[in-house]
């Protein structure tokens, strides 16, 4: 009898370890470096009531594995970073969120994420919450998330009178992408201000990533480094991928994330400003023309 018990015990315990194989945890937390030193910059570490964990994707890779784990939904711990400067919190919510689409690319398997949104500034909300859903990928009904907070919460909580406008906002994204006269080509201009102690080291950077990233992905069209004559730490990047999924991988590889991480420090400010092209079907006739020029 003991023998029959233990063999039923056994094979309890290797379907249950088969079906954990498959679990999704849908509620986990990737903490970015940027973030914690905004915290500490406010003294705002303990808010929620103990200091945050230690995280790092290998080691969070090796805890799904040893508990059956196949994918994690992450998302941006809390408390919110919005500390009375909005382009402070804007920043470091869209660094959370660029990690996350990085996260996703080198781990299409394992990782997926929801996007933070820099609230109580509605505004940048709804403009980050387009982006992250039609650029980096964001999964899960962001929209409807933002509904459910933006039009019962919102105004309550932070008294806002402009919330009505966000729902038609998001609710009209989709007519943004279709206004791009059927190309699925991402375009885009990073405007950027360096630090003049590190400009010579960030251009040097700027410009070995550009060419490594046309030279060896084919998915990247144009990286174009620029400087304004009038203030050389203000820099303008022409950016031009051949699809969102195109960019998403960029941002996932080795020499991006180099880049990336080497030239944190560089930089005063950052605003990536989406275009639609208004004649996307002249750009081959105008990168002709170079080579003929040539």
């Amino acid at each position: 009898m003991k023998r029959w018990l233990y063999l039923v015990i056994l094979l309890m315990i290797g379907n249950f370890t088969g079906h954990a194989r498959q679990v999704v945890d849908v509620h986990s937390h990737n903490i970015l470096p940027d973030y914690r030193q905004v915290l500490a910059r406010h003294h705002a570490e303990l808010e929620e009531g103990f200091p945050l964990p230690a995280w790092d994707v290998d080691s969070h890779l090796s805890f799904m594995d040893s508990a059956g784990i196949a994918c994690t939904v992450l998302s941006m711990p809390a408390p919110q970073p919005s500390f009375g400067d909005s382009e402070e919190c804007r920043q470091v919510i869209r660094a959370c969120n660029e990690y996350g689409a990085q996260l996703k690319a080198a781990h299409p398997d394992r990782f997926r994420f929801c996007a933070a949104l820099p609230l109580p500034d509605v505004e940048s909300a709804v403009a980050e919450a387009i982006y992250a859903l039609d650029t980096l990928g964001a999964d899960g009904e962001l929209s409807a998330y933002a509904d459910l907070f933006l039009h019962e919460n919102a105004a309550r909580l932070f008294a806002l009178p402009s919330v009505g406008e966000a729902g038609a906002a998001l609710a009209e994204r989709s007519s943004v992408v279709e206004a791009e006269v059927d190309t699925a080509m991402l375009v885009r201009i990073s405007e950027i201000e360096i630090y003049p102690q590190y400009r010579d080291a960030y251009l040097e950077a700027a410009l070995e990533v550009g060419a490594t990233s046309v030279r060896e992905e084919p998915g990247v069209i144009a990286i174009f480094p620029m400087i304004q004559q009038r203030d050389s730490c203000q820099v303008r990047i022409l950016e031009i991928y051949s699809s969102p999924e195109a960019y998403r991988h960029h941002i996932g590889t080795a020499h991006f994330q180099t880049y990336k991480q080497g030239t944190l420090h560089m930089v005063k400010t950052l605003d990536l400003v989406d275009m639609i092209p208004m004649n996307p079907a002249a750009m081959p006739e105008i990168f002709r023309k170079m080579q003929r020029v040539k």
